[in-house]
């Protein structure tokens, strides 16, 4: 196979005309060029990008990350809005992000610290079961019980009849045994 340089004002059908390959090469070009007009087909680029937070706040990482560090005290809570939003001018989750990676980054990741009303705040999932009328509801605070005030409150007067109860039949126990103390002393008495 020869190469042929172009000459200026030559055209491309004159050269492939001279050489058999050269046509199949011409074909091969004008196909790639047909390629490069149509529009771009869709290519798996990876993963699908993450879907925003869309649960009880706006959706994106920077309210979830502002609705977090309103769990602070308001002295730290401001601290870090002014940090990340004047000082660093980064967005709010990448700040929370940043000093989770820094924490492991020193080793400190394992002892974070953490207060005590937190635990309050963790998100209830799924069903729990009434402790008084036993039917299934969704709880919707940490460590809720019952499924209404109502049951609530007919399980505590239930349990304050059971203690009083409980409190009768003691007292009238002791009231047998003191009079039974006492009539044995007033028999011994009476001989």
């Amino acid at each position: 196979m020869t190469r042929k340089t172009i000459v200026p004002g030559e055209t491309l059908d004159s050269q492939t005309n001279d050489n058999p390959d050269s046509k199949g090469a011409f074909e091969q070009l004008t196909g790639m060029l047909d390629n490069l007009k149509a529009p771009p087909q869709q290519v798996n680029q990876g993963p699908p990008a993450l879907q925003p937070i869309t649960d009880n706040y706006s959706g994106s990482l920077d309210d979830a990350a502002s609705l977090l560090l309103r769990q602070l005290d308001p002295s730290i809570r401001d601290y870090a809005f002014e940090l990340a939003d004047l000082t660093l001018k980064i967005p709010r989750w990448q700040l929370l992000l940043g000093a989770v990676l820094s924490q492991f980054e020193s080793g400190n990741l394992q002892a974070p610290s953490i207060l005590p009303h937190w635990a309050q705040i963790e998100v209830v999932s799924g069903t729990s079961n009434c402790e008084y009328c036993k039917n299934s509801f969704t709880p919707v605070r940490y460590g809720q019980r019952f499924c209404t005030d109502l049951c609530g409150n007919m399980k505590r007067k239930a349990e304050i009849a059971a203690i009083n109860a409980q409190k009768a039949r003691e007292l009238k126990i002791r009231k047998e045994a003191e009079r039974e103390a006492m009539g044995g002393t007033q028999a011994e008495a009476v001989t």
